[in-house]
């Protein structure tokens, strides 16, 4: 045989070989499925090479783009000590060794000349071996809380790097969690006792596109200077994954009594978290919550909207439940429900929930037992179908009429949800 042959036959079986490596669905967000089953970093990479060397995947069919932003996010927060690289592991995920980034004075895009929001900081897009990242613009701050007795004071979690919080209405923020030692901790959600306001719970792992790190729930008496556990923690096992706690809440007139969403689960405690072994209400194994409403006057009513796209009312503080799904809509396209209530006019519920065509507002006047919707027509209050982290919908509490709903864009009501006009400004997300 001529060399020339010889190495033909070399090329297509080192092919055939590669191409058998290939795994055919790894689009199908298999990173993630290899991440939770142990994969070290280079291991999923090296798949991800091999499925995405073909030019026709490079496309947003086969998820390309949502596989390098989960390879962006865990490039400098892996790692492997010596004598697990002697044991062929590179980039491990339990190690969570985030790296601090570099900050210069780029900043983003000013508010629309007709808007009346303003920039209350994080102006900055982070550097990335002295020029600015690839992925720049794209910080998410995932919750926001303002201290109701001091408005200069607000909290901000993101789910990537921590909590922060301004003294002087966003002149000049500080973080205070670094000090835990939990590079890029992810804050999912943050609640002020409503009797005291330097006391904070802090929900962390939010449920994001890459499962960030989270320590379940932390408490601090001094307005984050310094924290505590609670009785759930949750440092993440060595394949990375986390129970995520997705949202924290004080009841608001018994402060030693507070409520979580953990995976499928409403948890409650009743002495100011030490223990948390009541799940008052339990979903599917796949289902998760989504947000809890105190009824402003009667706090044994309350309600939770779940992800699975199901209304749930208490009348007795939690001890039963009963689905109320059906009474604001029984359609089988339902794709997001939210929930939200008004001090204004304590006894309505208002609902908004996205179907396959388009969103609309519901409103009942009586605690959620029957329901108008207040459009005739479906909007697109979410913007393009918007299906990330978080989307907004807040009710005013001195004016119900005033209903704010944001997704890609920022949408304001000030008829009750008949109508929506945009608010922002196109380019930066709510959501």
């Amino acid at each position: 045989m001529k060399l020339s042959q010889k190495l033909l036959v070399t090329l297509l079986l080192f092919s055939s070989t590669i191409y058998s490596q290939v795994d055919t669905t790894f689009y199908q967000h298999k990173w993630e499925e290899m991440k939770h089953n142990g994969s070290d970093y280079r291991t999923i990479t090296n798949a991800a090479n091999l499925f995405y060397n073909d030019s026709n995947k490079q496309t947003k069919e086969y998820n390309y783009h949502h596989y390098r932003r989960w390879e962006n996010f865990w490039r400098n927060r892996v790692y492997s000590t010596i004598e697990e690289t002697s044991q062929n592991k590179f980039g491990l995920f339990h190690h969570q060794a985030g790296a601090v980034s570099g900050l210069n004075n780029h900043h983003c895009n000013s508010n629309h000349e007709d808007s009346d929001w303003e920039s209350w900081g994080f102006n900055t897009h982070p550097l990335s071996n002295g020029s600015i990242h690839s992925y720049a613009g794209m910080g998410v701050m995932y919750t926001a809380e303002a201290d109701p007795t001091n408005l200069q004071i607000l909290y901000a979690g993101s789910p990537l790097g921590g909590l922060w919080k301004t003294t002087n209405q966003g002149n000049s923020w500080s973080n205070i969690t670094d000090q835990l030692n939990v590079p890029g901790m992810s804050i999912s959600d943050i609640a002020i006792d409503p009797n005291d306001s330097q006391h904070l719970l802090v929900a962390t792992g939010a449920r994001w596109s890459f499962d960030p790190p989270g320590v379940g729930v932390l408490e601090t008496f001094d307005g984050g200077s310094s924290w505590s556990e609670t009785g759930i923690t949750n440092i993440p096992s060595n394949s990375g994954s986390n129970a995520l706690v997705d949202k924290v809440y004080f009841h608001p007139t018994n402060t030693n009594r507070f409520f979580a969403f953990v995976k499928n689960e409403l948890l409650e405690t009743t002495d100011a978290g030490v223990t948390w072994n009541n799940s008052i209400l339990t979903l599917g194994a796949n289902e998760f919550f989504n947000r809890l409403e105190f009824h402003p006057t009667n706090p044994n009513t309350f309600y939770v909207a779940t992800k699975s796209n199901k209304i749930y009312r208490t009348t007795n503080g939690g001890t039963s439940f009963t689905d109320i799904t059906g009474n604001f809509s029984t359609a089988t396209n339902i794709n997001f429900i939210n929930i939200d209530v008004s001090a204004s006019q304590p006894n309505n519920l208002y609902v908004i929930i996205r179907f396959s065509n388009g969103s609309k507002v519901f409103k009942s006047t009586n605690s959620g037992t029957s329901s108008t919707p207040m459009s005739t027509g479906f909007l697109n209050y979410y913007g393009f179908n918007q299906g990330g982290s978080k989307k907004y919908f807040e009710v005013s509490e001195i004016n119900d009429n005033v209903i704010i709903a944001g997704g890609i864009n920022l949408f304001r009501s000030t008829n009750g949800g008949i109508s929506f006009s945009s608010s922002g400004n196109g380019v930066w997300h709510p959501d």
